[in-house]
């Protein structure tokens, strides 16, 4: 019975001690600084502008600050910048830059651009981030390592091919 009581009261000062933290709240006010939003290239100061943003939607979020701010968004960017790119925008994004590449590309996406589903190779090979709807790797190409770009229509139930050879 005794090393019941002990037990107690051994639980009992653990879970006081473990609801001891303490939570501040604060509210911004007027003078605070606040950050820059880029919201699918979109620029504002008005975090009201995320609210539009379903959760579902986002592919990346990005926090810049200090110089890595400023040097892209210059004075804006003082007080850092919050980077939102929702997953239609990367695709759109990828796409058009690999069109530049593919005519055959260039006129399937004038007719099922929103729609369609893809399946990327670089150089022969999945990306390991092939399970996204868009690559991060393939969106993170720059044109300039983008030698070609080869595309192939779906048949009835599959994903359309984008073939992408890179610049040695």
């Amino acid at each position: 019975m005794r090393l019941v009581y002990i037990f107690s009261l051994v639980f009992a000062f653990g879970v006081v001690k473990a609801q001891d933290n303490h939570m501040v709240i604060t509210t911004s006010n007027q003078n605070t600084p606040k950050p820059l939003y880029v919201i699918d290239d979109v620029v504002t100061k008005d975090v009201s502008a995320l609210s539009g943003v379903n959760p579902n939607d986002i592919e990346s979020i990005e926090i810049l600050k200090d110089a890595n701010s400023t040097a892209v968004y210059g004075n804006d960017g003082v007080n850092g910048v919050i980077v939102v790119k929702t997953q239609k925008y990367v695709k759109r994004k990828t796409l058009n830059k690999l069109a530049e590449f593919s005519a055959k590309l260039q006129r399937y996406l004038k007719h099922k651009s929103d729609t369609a589903s893809f399946r990327y190779l670089i150089n022969g090979r999945q990306p390991a981030d092939s399970a996204r709807q868009t690559p991060g790797t393939v969106f993170s190409l720059p044109k300039s390592a983008i030698k070609s770009v080869e595309f192939k229509k779906p048949k009835t139930g599959e994903k359309a091919i984008v073939k992408i050879t890179t610049k040695p």
